[in-house]
């Protein structure tokens, strides 16, 4: 049997290239997708840090307030526990912050206050989420500075329940450790519509 040369070996070589050249974009699309993925994922994940970092330090400012409020010298025969009311000096909260200071007062002594993180007050920057939105917060009635309750020692009782993402309850004013005493949290965008 006699081959005709030249024209099947090319036509075979041919084929194998366009194959390769095939696979070669083929690998490359894939290894695009998966970057993009990964660029999305890791900017998902410097925002919740950042969100994360803010919330952590509100925390962390809350905690120092109320560990040293009997500290001021005007405080000096009160107990060490109280939390200052939210700011609400009637700004949406949305992109634009308040004033930063706490309200002078915030309802009754026994009603739990919402309003935007007075951040002045805490001695914080103007702290925001990963959407650019200002911080909120509520503190429960017992913890108020102003009006104070009646009833502050070491057993005060929170009166916020916290859930996880799930919607486990955490802490709730009916278990062995009590409520939330405050929370502060991000809000993000508003949703449209």
């Amino acid at each position: 049997m006699i081959v005709p040369r030249g024209r099947p070996i090319v036509a075979a070589r041919a084929r194998g290239a366009a194959l390769i050249v095939l696979m070669a974009l083929l690998t490359m699309g894939v290894l695009y997708f998966i970057v993009v993925q990964l660029e999305a994922f890791s900017g998902y994940a410097k925002e919740s840090r950042g969100a994360s970092d803010s919330l952590a330090q509100a925390r962390e400012a809350l905690l120092a307030y109320a560990a040293t409020y009997r500290d001021d010298p005007s405080r000096s025969t009160e107990v060490f526990g109280y939390l200052p009311c939210p700011d609400t000096s009637g700004k949406t909260g949305i992109q634009t912050p308040g004033d930063g200071e706490a309200a002078a007062t915030c309802g009754t002594s026994e009603q739990a206050a919402i309003g935007l993180l007075p951040y002045k007050t805490l001695g914080l920057p103007d702290l925001r989420d990963s959407s650019g939105v200002c911080l909120w917060y509520a503190v429960a009635g017992g913890f108020k500075n102003n009006p104070k309750t009646t009833r502050m020692n070491w057993d005060t009782q929170g009166q916020f329940t916290v859930l996880d993402a799930n919607g486990a309850t955490l802490v709730t004013p009916e278990d062995a450790q009590g409520g939330a005493a405050a929370v502060v949290f991000a809000t993000g965008l508003p949703l449209a519509g």
